[in-house]
């Protein structure tokens, strides 16, 4: 189920949405290049990838894009949610306990707020899918 979200993070919309390295001005960018320029190896690629973030989060860009999609509210067994931005940081961060090995996460939020999330986003994709082009 993370699957479908982090595969809505590498569609066409969101590339729009939130284009890669627009954190930095140019000024701080050619800063980093010159200083990613004194080290080498993993020193210098850590650096160099800072210029591709985005001033946003994921968790905000997640969520920007769920409410571009027009998804404001899900429904379960539990009753209808709003989607609001702490949902999408307590799915993102059960991901992130799920793959980092963490010995335990909220299971609610599996089945209350993911599996409604991507069940709403897959029927809508599945109905027209120039919704995310």
């Amino acid at each position: 189920m993370f699957l479908v979200l982090e595969i809505l993070e590498g569609c066409e919309l969101y590339s729009r949405m939130f284009p890669a390295g627009n954190m930095f001005t140019d000024i701080e960018e050619e800063k980093i290049r010159n200083l990613a320029n004194e080290f080498l190896g993993p020193k210098k690629s850590l650096l160099l990838s800072s210029l591709n973030r985005t001033a946003k989060f994921r968790n905000e860009k997640l969520f920007d894009l769920i409410r571009e999609l027009g998804i404001y509210k899900v429904s379960s067994v539990a009753g209808e949610r709003d989607v609001d931005y702490a949902m999408i940081k307590r799915i993102t961060d059960t991901r992130n306990k799920l793959f980092h090995k963490s010995e335990s996460f909220e299971d609610g939020v599996l089945y209350y707020s993911l599996f409604p999330l991507v069940t709403q986003i897959v029927e809508l994709i599945l109905k027209d899918p120039t919704r995310i082009l």
